[in-house]
């Protein structure tokens, strides 16, 4: 046998010593044994080696070996048991590299491995597996409850059940269920098992296999709400898109039906008197649509920026007023603003523009959803959470908001979605555009509504001011008298036929004399050959150069000259542009007289200032 381990025969291994075949690693070790077996009474030892077979192959063995003593203990034999183990060694190998490459793998996935035995009622946890429940080991009694304990209460029964049937061989465990760790984290996770037996067959064991899917359930849950809000906002803009249809078409209808009626010869007085007073109801109910798609289209690209100065907000909100005031005598409702701070105390620093915007926007829904009573707008100064802030509100007595739309009233194209018969005209953009400028200035808004009886809307934004005394305000504030238009020289810079047309019968009867130019280098020229010009209408787009370079350049040889930037594109910055460049005022097509010639006197005021 031992011939047949190492390869050599009999003779062979007569003429050499154990040391000759024994490979040199082991040389040592086994000279240190030998030594001991040969001097030492009632020797023993055991070791594994490596013989080096004939061929040059290595040979693992195990050797058990002794002595025999006489009466005295003198060692006098040495015996030797040689067992060939290689085949053991290699199957002791490869459980290994499959134990270390099953390690490896479920360390590389996270995975833990655990065993329940179900007779004595007790789980065993590998490392990973405490690591995914978030619990340390002397933490963990490994009883069957211990591990209940960790499961989410809402889950606890489902996967109780469920290690249940497994148990009873009514089906196979794979499920996926949240845990909870000692510091409240809520984790998913996903396992599986399989069911032993003992040799009577019933259930011995449960091995399974646990890991973490926390991200890949966080990212389904996320993909499912990202879905949810795509399918939202594709039928909120498809519902948009059809009320804009609706909303372009319904004026166009009328202005375009009653223009060609106007052609009609035989029409009285009172009748023109009537279509043109649809015609421009309608015209205005388009502008209003296209403004609120513009400036939602500029908030939702980004492009809107906060431009702040000081202003008087009781000004602010008496112009206001007087604005709406007529349009609500007409509907037959009551327009009531009482202010309550000092016009000292009423300036502020903040961005006018979007304070109007959003004014204007409560207003004007207030009146759309009210059919007889009051609007009653206002504001108070008061202090939250120790800062200073300006409290708006617009108070209605109207249809008022239904409980499960609340919520949803600030949302954009709402309006476009309400699916009943109290739908109203409008873009339903007015009350997410006044929630975002008031989102940039720094405040919050928020409504307060009972069915059939009204709405208030409130919001709130920073007082910011600088010291400025009552006469100043007053100053400032002076509009100063009426001032005729006579005697002044205007140049109007307008490229588009029909607005210049129009801006010709406006200006025609007013002023003494009037130039129009309809590119930004001509425009320049004609400033240069007429010093006394004293109003320039600049229009913002023209050929070869546009009004701002235009009023750029001007301004190195004129700095008196009043400039009113005029455009029908009302861009984000356009405004704040046009008095960069040098304008001492702005004004957005469609231009309407009274509004021009307002601006036109406030510009005059000034300069005479």
């Amino acid at each position: 046998a031992f011939q047949k381990i190492v390869g050599y025969t009999q003779t062979e291994l007569l003429k050499m010593r154990f040391f000759d075949i024994t490979h040199k690693n082991y040389l040592s070790r086994n000279q240190t044994l030998f030594d001991k077996i040969t001097s030492e009474e009632a020797s023993r030892f055991s070791l594994d080696k490596k013989y080096v077979h004939k061929n040059g192959n290595l040979v693992d063995v195990r050797v058990h070996s002794g002595n025999i003593s006489d009466e005295n203990g003198k060692p006098l034999f040495a015996m030797a048991f040689i067992e060939d183990i290689t085949e053991r060694i290699k199957a002791e190998e490869n459980l290994k590299n499959i134990s270390r490459r099953l390690q490896l793998s479920t360390e590389s996935a996270h995975i833990g491995i655990w065993d329940f035995d179900i007779k004595k009622n007790i789980i065993h946890w590998d490392k990973r597996v405490f690591r995914i429940y978030g619990i340390h080991p002397d933490n963990f009694e490994g009883a069957y409850e211990a591990w209940q304990k960790g499961v989410h209460p809402d889950d606890i029964q489902r996967t109780d059940k469920e290690v249940q049937e497994a148990i009873d061989g009514k089906k196979d465990f794979h499920t996926q269920f949240r845990i909870v760790w000692p510091n409240g984290e809520v984790r998913y996770v996903e396992a599986h098992a399989i069911v032993t037996h003992d040799q009577d067959g019933m259930p011995q064991n449960m091995i399974g296999v646990t890991w973490d899917i926390t991200a890949l359930k966080n990212t389904e849950i996320n993909l499912i709400k990202a879905k949810e809000k795509a399918e939202e906002s594709d039928r909120l803009k498809s519902a948009f898109l059809s009320n804009m249809s609706h909303e372009i078409r319904t004026p166009m209808n009328g202005i375009l039906g009653f223009t060609e009626l106007l052609k009609e010869p035989q029409l009285s007085g009172d009748e023109k008197e009537k279509y043109i007073h649809i015609i421009e109801k309608s015209g205005n109910r388009m502008l209003k649509t296209i403004n609120d798609i513009v400036d939602i289209s500029k908030i939702e690209a980004g492009q809107v920026e906060v431009s702040k100065k000081e202003f008087s907000l009781n000004k602010l909100l008496l112009e206001q007023f007087n604005f709406f005031v007529r349009e609500t005598e007409t509907k037959g409702l009551k327009l009531i603003y009482k202010p309550i701070v000092s016009d000292s105390e009423s300036y502020i620093i903040s961005d006018q523009y979007k304070l109007e915007s959003i004014l204007i926007n409560l207003i004007k829904n207030a009146i759309k959803y009210t059919e007889s009573g009051s609007i009653t707008l206002g504001y108070t100064r008061k202090k939250i959470k120790g800062k200073d802030v300006c409290a708006f509100y617009v108070k209605d007595t109207g249809i008022g908001i239904p409980a499960n739309r609340i919520s949803a009233v600030f949302n954009r194209f709402e309006q476009a979605d309400i699916e009943d018969s109290r739908v109203f005209e409008g873009s339903g953009l007015g009350l997410a555009i006044a929630k975002s400028y008031v989102e940039m200035l720094g405040g919050t808004i928020s409504v307060s509504s009972e069915e059939g009886r009204g709405s208030t809307f409130m919001f709130n934004i920073p007082c910011l001011k600088k010291n400025q005394n009552e006469s100043d305000a007053k100053q400032c504030g002076d509009k100063g008298t009426d001032l005729s238009f006579k005697n002044l020289s205007i140049i109007v810079a307008e490229d588009d036929n029909v607005s210049k047309l129009l801006l010709e019968k406006i200006l025609e009867n007013d002023y003494n004399k009037i130039i129009y130019t309809s590119t930004g280098k001509e425009t320049v020229d004609k400033c240069r050959e007429n010093p006394d010009t004293d109003i320039i209408l600049m229009d913002i787009k023209m050929p070869d150069m546009n009004g701002f370079t235009a009023t750029e350049l001007i301004r190195k040889f004129n700095k008196d000259v009043i400039i009113i930037a005029q455009t029908a594109y009302s861009l984000t910055g356009d405004k704040e542009e046009a008095f960069k460049y040098g304008c001492d005022e702005y004004i957005a097509k469609p231009i309407r007289k009274e509004s021009l010639f307002e601006k036109i006197r406030a510009c005059m005021n000034k300069k005479s200032i």
